[in-house]
């Protein structure tokens, strides 16, 4: 994968799609999916979490 900042000669499309199969569930989370996880670790359930 290109590091931040450095010019890329592969288009947009493909940069996503090369980051999405790097991701374990081959896909990006939703902005629901990313609700619920802010949500969760704001509250007291995430409380013994740490890192």
């Amino acid at each position: 994968m290109v590091a931040a900042g450095q010019e890329s000669t592969q288009g947009s499309e493909a940069f996503l799609e090369e980051c999405r199969l790097e991701i374990p569930a081959k896909r990006f989370g939703s902005p629901e999916e990313l609700r619920a996880l802010c949500a969760f670790l704001c509250s007291s359930h995430a409380g013994y979490l740490t890192g």
